[in-house]
């Protein structure tokens, strides 16, 4: 049920302009465990921290104290000491906001969200993309969420494409067990479901353009994702320009509902990338090639006769409105404040929870 759209800009003008901002993933460049479905750990879902089955987690009945600071916020971790796990030999970062009214012995659902690609100096932490997301105002008091912190691929010393891997956070190519930031995943969830009361069969995942593109892939290769969402986001199989950054091929049966949110002009990301995530995961989901208006809000559609879950696609002019003028300005190189390249706000928070909210 692919609908081919023609891409808005030549593919080598948005990785171009990707180096200022945000973009797709690197395709992998060889060395072990990369490339399009090759290398070792080919096997899907395989790693651990995967979530069989559904119920409360095993720190459910343990107390936790969600402020340790006493100052009134119920955020783990701090700038100076975030929370970490070791993953593929590497320790990585996270950071968590617990409902200020927290149960032990209440299974909750987790939401991660994945920040978009940038240089490392430049690096929104976890801690920034707090108020980036807009999430805590609706979901804090009824969910665990995890804000996680990505590297820069060229200083990790990751396998990226030489012009690329200053500003790449995430790698959205390499297959299991080999990939480190799915590895990073499956670390933190095993720990979150050791240390906190979480509902194992609700795990959500946010991310905002590379962070997007890495959500899809992480979706397309974990079965145990309940619904994921993205901004700016979308796959790269090869339809675009031949590149191919993940095979759908490698994906598990199990898809994950989705809510994929792309502003129509995005020069940096182009909407393409974004047709392409919600036609896969229509099809993923044996969807119709309807689409009726979606409740959530006017300007979202809806896959209709879905088997499980559902599949949302919505596309704002703007995705904000960052000088309040009333016109969309692109998000070029040359206008790097524009307000296309951008979490949806005010209504995409509020449209991504109500989807999440449909699955608790």
């Amino acid at each position: 049920m692919r609908r081919l759209i023609p891409a808005l800009l030549p593919l080598a003008t948005s990785v171009a302009l990707a180096g200022a901002c945000d973009g797709p993933p690197p395709p992998a460049d060889g060395g072990e465990g990369e490339g399009e479905g090759e290398g070792e750990g080919e096997g899907e879902g395989e790693g651990e921290g995967e979530g069989e089955g559904e119920g409360p987690s095993p720190g459910c009945g343990t107390p936790v104290d969600v402020d340790p600071d006493n100052d009134g916020d119920p955020f783990l971790g701090t700038r100076e000491a975030p929370l970490t796990v070791e993953a593929l030999g590497r320790t990585r970062e996270y950071y968590v906001r617990m409902p200020a009214t927290y149960d032990a012995d209440t299974p909750y659902p987790v939401v991660f969200f994945f920040h978009g690609d940038t240089n490392l100096a430049q690096l929104p932490k976890g801690l920034d993309g707090r108020g980036f997301f807009g999430a805590e105002g609706i979901l804090g008091d009824e969910a665990i969420l995890v804000y996680v912190d990505g590297e820069n691929l060229s200083l990790a010393g990751r396998n990226a494409p030489e012009e690329q891997s200053q500003f790449f956070s995430w790698d959205a190519s390499t297959l299991p067990p080999n990939n480190p930031d799915i590895a990073f995943f499956d670390a933190m969830l095993t720990k979150i479901q050791a240390d906190y009361c979480v509902d194992t069969g609700a795990t959500f995942a946010v991310g905002f353009s590379g962070g997007g593109f890495f959500v899809n892939s992480l979706a397309c290769l974990r079965g145990d994702l309940t619904a994921i969402a993205t901004y700016q986001g979308g796959f790269e199989d090869g339809t675009l320009d031949g590149n191919v950054i993940i095979d759908f091929a490698d994906c598990v049966a199990d898809a994950p509902a989705a809510v994929i949110v792309h502003a129509e002009t995005d020069a940096t990301v182009v909407a393409a990338y974004g047709e392409i995530a919600s036609d896969h995961w229509a099809e993923a989901q044996s969807c119709d090639a309807t689409t009726t208006p979606s409740t959530l809000d006017p300007n979202c559609v809806e896959f209709a006769g879905c088997d499980t879950g559902a599949v949302v696609y919505c596309t704002p002019e703007c995705a904000e409105d960052r000088d309040d003028d009333g016109i969309c300005e692109p998000t070029t190189n040359e206008e790097p404040d524009g307000d296309q390249h951008s979490v949806w706000r005010p209504e995409g928070p509020e449209v991504v929870a109500d989807f999440f909210r449909r699955f608790f």
